[in-house]
């Protein structure tokens, strides 16, 4: 038996002593009912704070807090100014860069939702004014792997025939994002997270506004949970990376389960101690609950192979005569890998997921991506 100097409990809150305070996060609204990683529901709210005559009361504030915001190039992360020092001029279907645009007045707002292009695919917020368009492509827990290309002429066909006219062209997600499919055209697209945006929406809230939100006025509840939410949405980001980068708090914590030390233990006495387990704890629940999402939209996968997530990884394989495909889903994020099998052995050959696939991104777009894969190889 441990004593209680030595023992895993002991060492894990000696450890996390060591760690800048973790943040706290109390729920939003939207994250109780379960929407806030779902991509048409927040879409709708955008569009709701960008229509200025809305019963939000806020005019024209998310509007010129985007084109305030620090945007990155899709193809080179990097911060590339405000917005609309990216913008461009639309005329006889080309693009020319349009770096003298500067917003003054907005008139004749439209702000529509769920666009439909000729091929079929949808632009999720169109913001249409007198002086300019914004075209919004709204990433959440999705791989960003759009035909932008698409959505570029929607615009240009659409707004540009009859008039020379600022355009703007924009991917908001909560975490940068490199394109799935370089290849496809995508120079006019910038990209903005949502934190950085919503951080310049709350520096443009009125005094007024901001003394409501402090009181909790009922008349402000959107607003204030929308900020929440996407403020969680950070600090939830924050706090996964600041565990799972320490492997000591992790060999700890895994000890800690093996000896039941938890059961008698009262968080009430050490919040920090119990906002680290909670974490860890649902971390290791969502693995388990996105790896049997996966399984089932992959019918030719094999069984799931549950390693502990602490101490390496779990799996799906889906295996074939000549080559298995694994997936991986670590605490830090998906790994996908194409392996050709040749003389009773297994040989590594690419991964596919170029980088580890940040750990939120959804089961459906997993298997999207797998079944390219598959399709590509011809593994099943």
């Amino acid at each position: 038996m441990f004593t209680n100097e030595e023992s895993p409990l002991a060492l894990f809150k000696s450890e996390l002593n060591r760690l800048p305070p973790l943040p706290e996060v109390q729920k939003s609204y939207l994250e109780i009912l379960k929407v806030s990683k779902r991509e048409v529901y927040i879409s709708n709210l955008l569009a709701y704070f960008f229509r200025p005559n809305e019963s939000h009361n806020l005019g024209y504030l998310f509007i010129r807090s985007l084109f305030q915001t620090a945007c990155h190039k899709l193809k080179e992360h990097g911060e590339v100014s405000e917005l609309c020092i990216n913008g461009f001029t639309g005329h006889q279907k080309t693009l020319t860069a349009n770096p003298d645009f500067v917003l003054k007045d907005i008139t004749g707002i439209k702000v529509h939702t769920e666009r439909q292009t000729a091929d079929q695919k949808r632009l999720d917020i169109i913001i249409e004014a007198k002086e300019f368009v914004i075209a919004i492509e709204f990433k959440i827990n999705h791989l960003l792997d759009n035909p932008l290309h698409i959505y570029e002429q929607y615009i240009l066909d659409r707004y540009c025939k009859t008039e020379i006219k600022p355009l703007f062209f924009v991917v908001l997600t909560p975490w940068w994002k490199s394109h799935e499919q370089p290849l496809i055209k995508n120079d006019s697209f910038r990209q903005i997270t949502l934190s950085s945006f919503v951080a310049r929406v709350k520096d443009n809230l009125s005094t007024e506004t901001r003394d409501k939100i402090l009181r909790k006025d009922h008349d402000v509840f959107f607003i204030m949970d929308f900020i929440q939410m996407v403020e969680n949405r950070k600090k939830n980001f924050e706090l996964r990376q600041i565990l799972v980068d320490n492997e000591t708090l992790l060999a700890s914590y895994k000890k800690i389960h093996s000896v039941q030390q938890l059961k008698n233990y009262d968080f009430n006495q050490d919040k920090q101690t119990a906002i680290a387990i909670s974490k860890l704890s649902r971390l290791a629940s969502e693995i388990e609950k996105k790896l049997i999402s996966l399984k089932k939209e992959l019918p030719g996968a094999s069984a799931v192979k549950m390693v502990d997530c602490f101490m390496g990884f779990s799996e799906i394989k889906i295996d074939s005569l000549t080559s298995a495909i694994k997936i991986r889903l670590t605490l830090k994020g998906w790994m996908l890998e194409l392996w050709e099998k040749s003389g009773g052995k297994s040989h590594f050959v690419k991964n596919f997921s170029d980088n580890e696939i940040d750990f939120e991104t959804s089961a459906t777009s997993i298997a999207l991506k797998v079944k390219k894969e598959l399709a590509k190889h011809r593994a099943i």
